[in-house]
């Protein structure tokens, strides 16, 4: 659509939309007036670049519209989408002009002579030292969270790794995207330097959690945990992980009796029971992990994962044909080998020597759920 003459004129990729424009005047014609253009064309949120595509290809767009619609925009009565009309003016105009330059920079052959302001370096300008004293700098942690929200990873390692500023928000995105490259070490010093400047950060507690389970130093896991729970307290989330802690730490009856009064004040939860089910479990009480894993999966909040635990007690209790039932739930057809045997050895970990599960029948297992896959396929 951008193929037109029209578009060889370099202004006219920046042209505000008007009908009167003269290289529209050949599309006046039969049902098309610079009426039912205006009416059609700003009804929709489209930058003027893209009006003026449409517009090019209004006979073919004419011949697909009702005779009762054309009517309809004959009269002015189309109205304009609702929430698109109810923007304040300025926004509708910034959206149009960023639009417009967005297509001049991806689709005109022109661009290459002008500074495409969509290059990384370009658009997150705020990663410029020379801005680090300006207060719009302040907004870097809003500009990574919209950024990695619309999934353009790119740009926002670009932003991570060049920020001129660090706030606290800023710390903390920077430690996150540290800890999930696998770099430790670098995670860990940035957020302890964010609990430093504040002891009460749930962000830097929580990734200081992660850190520390990542190295199973539960210990110091469960101390970041009870700090957060006297910060926020009452948190089922924060209640549940502490019970976990305490199942790697010789503490499983502390976590059997904290998880028996959240699941009597929160009956039917699905994260609660499965986690008593895993206390059961490292505890040695199979029929009791059963009973809590067979509860959890019947609960209306129950996930795939809760079935795959399922197994894996129905695997320490020797029937590794319901533990394959379980167990091939959690994974979609097109998961490899590797992605079905890791996971079950991960989680056989902490009580394969408990329930003798060794590598062997753990293999066994894997082979059955895996060629059980494939066959859905």
């Amino acid at each position: 659509m951008k193929r037109y003459p029209f578009f060889s004129t370099l202004s006219n990729w920046f042209c505000p939309f008007y009908t009167e424009h003269p290289d529209l005047q050949g599309i006046y014609k039969g049902d098309i007036s610079p009426k039912i253009v205006n009416a059609l064309l700003n009804a929709v949120p489209f930058c003027d670049s893209d009006k003026y595509s449409f517009a090019l290809t209004m006979d073919v767009v004419v011949q697909k519209i009702p005779k009762q619609m054309l009517e309809l925009l004959g009269t002015g009565e189309l109205k304009s989408m609702e929430d698109y009309a109810q923007l304040p003016k300025f926004a509708i105009l910034l959206r149009n002009y960023l639009q417009d330059l967005f297509r001049f920079f991806r689709l005109c052959p022109m661009n290459t002579k002008f500074v495409n302001i969509f290059d990384k370096e370009k658009c997150l300008f705020i990663t410029n030292p020379v801005f680090s004293k300006c207060a719009f700098t302040r907004k870097t942690a809003n500009v990574a969270r919209l950024i990695k929200k619309n999934d353009n990873y790119d740009y926002f390692e670009y932003l991570v790794l060049h920020a001129s500023i660090e706030t606290p928000d800023m710390l903390g995105i920077i430690a996150n995207y540290h800890f999930g490259c696998g770099q430790i070490d670098v995670a860990e010093r940035l957020f302890m330097e964010l609990y430093k400047k504040n002891p009460e950060s749930k962000t830097a507690i929580r990734g200081l959690a992660r850190v520390y389970a990542s190295a199973e130093r539960y210990d110091e896991v469960l101390k970041m945990y009870e700090l957060l729970e006297g910060i926020d307290p009452g948190k089922i989330s924060t209640k549940l992980n502490i019970a976990v802690c305490m199942t790697h730490i010789d503490k499983t009856d502390e976590a059997i009796k904290m998880l028996a009064k959240l699941n009597y004040e929160n009956p039917n939860h699905a994260n609660i029971l499965s986690c008593f089910g895993w206390a059961y479990l490292v505890s040695g009480n199979i029929d009791m992990a059963l009973k809590k894993y067979l509860s959890a999966v019947e609960a209306e909040d129950a996930t795939t994962y809760d079935h795959f635990m399922l197994g894996i007690a129905y695997f320490c209790a020797g029937d590794i044909a319901k533990a394959a039932d379980e167990i091939i739930q959690d994974f979609l057809p097109e998961d490899t080998y590797d992605d079905v045997n890791d996971a079950i050895s991960e989680e056989c970990a902490d009580v394969s020597d408990m329930y003798d599960l060794t590598f062997a029948k753990q293999i066994a297992l894997s082979d059955i759920v895996y060629n059980r896959l494939k066959r859905q396929e």
